[in-house]
């Protein structure tokens, strides 16, 4: 008997549905210009539940944090080497530095991403490579398929 097999379609589909992420971001950036309604957007959020399921904005950082995930929490107790997840759509751009290694794939579309004050743009098809400890910013449009890889170092 055949296993269920996923096809490219399938998988596509999957991608372009937006996810918990970007519905928060997209309600976010309506709201983010409107100090009030963005408080009033806000206060129904645990900011500690933020990180645990990666969501990312100013207002809840550190003042000048830049390092969301490190290596030994992101991979906490696990055995697997590779992180991968979409980026999400409407994401603030925010600098972001870790200790592992990321590999950006563009499926559909195009993104930028500023490392150490170099804009690249990423089309359908590019990837990015990029190595720990090293400062860099993606910025995802809203019609945009793009993927995140996150390796160990160890790897």
């Amino acid at each position: 008997m055949e296993k269920d097999k996923l096809e490219k379609h399938e998988a596509m589909q999957y991608l372009r549905e937006y996810n918990e992420q970007e519905i928060f971001y997209q309600q976010y950036q309506q709201k983010r210009h409107d100090n009030q309604s963005l408080q009033l957007f806000l206060k129904d959020y645990d900011q500690t539940n933020f990180m645990h399921k990666q969501i990312y904005i100013e207002e809840f950082l550190l003042k000048g944090q830049n390092e969301f995930e490190k290596e030994d929490t992101m991979w906490l107790g696990q055995e697997k080497d590779i992180e991968v997840r979409k980026y999400s759509r409407f994401m603030p751009p925010l600098s972001a530095i870790h200790d592992f290694f990321e590999m950006i794939y563009v499926l559909e579309n195009e993104m930028y991403v500023e490392v150490e004050d170099k804009k690249m743009t990423l089309k359908s098809g590019d990837i990015a490579f990029i190595p720990p400890d090293t400062i860099h910013k993606p910025i995802v449009m809203e019609n945009t398929i793009a993927i995140q890889i996150m390796i160990r170092k160890s790897t």
